[in-house]
């Protein structure tokens, strides 16, 4: 009865449960809106500005999604060791446009005019002879690929280089694959506060000391976003609590998550044109192009033994034939349609495999798809929480109930 004549002496401490659960819930959202927005600094830099925490910390972050990636989910052989069925049929276009590409260069650059003087019987020979080893030598070439494929697809390379193309990719992996966990953690700082401000009130009721709300505040602030973070992954096993079994969000939907992050990993970082991108540049680059031109060299060598060949052209002039070439694929953008292409689109089977061997991990490895977005600076998330609500606790004091600081 006390309580309740107390509470009818001043109704507005009815408010102060709600303002508590609204301050759970404003921080909980601005806390998620400050780790993933904005993508570029906003403000006066090196420090009086404020950059989302995992655009800003991007590249360290990758580092835990990379190690996962290597040492656990992905095998580069298995990736590309895929059925050769159909992979005849499948090279058609490409034989096709390679030799046509290198009949023009013999008909008008190479012999042009022993080609315009030379019989329709030799011409089709020497057509079919090169669509013959043309289509040898490009799935010789894949076939070194996939032998090679560790020493050519760096992982690495493929996740550094598309995060620092895109700032705000690794954000959007995760706000795709976390985003239940990332609603409840919004909701739940409303229920969280709601509950802290009944304590709050029934403290500020019986001991009205001018602290009390921006402490209660401090308080909401900074446990709400503790709390709601620490339920997305803990417990990592069901503990059964009689009506309910309490586990971490994460882990309850593991299935949900794996296919979730494999196909995004798939579509958007480990993607063909990302994967092409890296392996066109640098030490991978290298390592590719000595394969092609080991077994172009071969090919080539065979022209120069064929005495048909030979009456087109000589051995010296096959030889500059073949150094042309190499130097067209050194400089050349890669084909849409070609050698190289061909090859990382083979990874067929990433995405299956990235799923099944994520759902396959151990709790805490499982943990490492997103734990370390959350980890990086959390902190400054929950002093950000903290700071907020004792804003509003001193806003409640002073002009819900005309109290002052100190």
């Amino acid at each position: 009865m006390e309580l309740l004549t107390r509470i009818e002496s001043n109704w507005l401490v009815l408010l102060i449960p709600l303002i508590a659960g609204l301050v759970g819930w404003g921080t909980n959202v601005l806390a998620l809106r400050m780790s993933f927005y904005p993508v570029d600094f906003v403000g006066i830099p090196p420090y009086l500005g404020w950059r989302g925490v995992i655009p800003s910390n991007a590249e360290k972050l990758s580092q835990s999604m990379i190690q996962l990636l290597t040492e656990k989910l992905l095998d580069v052989k298995e990736l590309f060791a895929g059925s050769e069925q159909d992979l005849d049929k499948d090279l058609d276009p490409m034989v096709k446009r390679i030799t046509k590409q290198v009949v023009q260069e013999i008909a008008t650059e190479i012999a042009p005019e022993k080609w315009a003087r030379s019989h329709q019987a030799l011409r089709d020979y020497i057509v079919e002879m090169i669509e013959k080893s043309t289509r040898k030598v490009v799935l010789s070439i894949l076939t070194d690929f996939k032998e090679n494929a560790d020493q050519i697809i760096d992982l690495e390379s493929v996740v550094i280089d598309a995060i620092r193309k895109d700032a705000g990719l690794l954000g959007h992996v995760f706000t795709e694959v976390a985003g239940p966990e990332l609603k409840f953690i919004e909701r739940s700082g409303f229920w969280f506060g709601l509950l802290f401000g009944l304590v709050q009130m029934a403290v500020w009721i019986y001991f009205p000391a001018w602290w009390v709300l921006p402490a209660g505040g401090f308080a909401v602030g900074y446990i709400t976003n503790f709390l709601a973070l620490r339920l997305v992954f803990e417990p990592h096993d069901p503990i059964n609590l009689g009506f309910f079994k309490l586990q971490g969000l994460l882990h309850k939907r593991k299935k949900e998550v794996a296919e979730c992050f494999a196909a995004v990993m798939a579509d958007d970082v480990l993607s063909p044109d990302n994967m092409l991108a890296t392996v066109t540049e640098g030490s991978s680059k290298d390592r590719m192009f000595g394969l092609v031109e080991r077994r172009i060299g071969i090919v080539f060598e065979e022209y120069k033994s064929d005495p048909m060949t030979a009456m087109l052209m000589p051995p010296e002039r096959i030889t500059q034939a073949k150094e042309e070439l190499l130097e067209q694929m050194r400089t050349n953008k890669p084909e849409p349609d070609g050698l190289i292409r061909s090859f990382v689109d083979k990874a067929v089977t990433l995405r299956g495999q990235l799923s099944s061997k994520l759902q396959a991990l151990d709790a805490q490895s499982f943990e490492g798809v997103l734990r370390p977005a959350f980890q990086e600076d959390e902190w400054k998330l929950f002093v950000t929480g903290a700071v907020l609500g004792t804003i509003a606790g001193v806003l409640q004091l002073v002009y819900l109930f005309g109290g002052s600081l100190g």
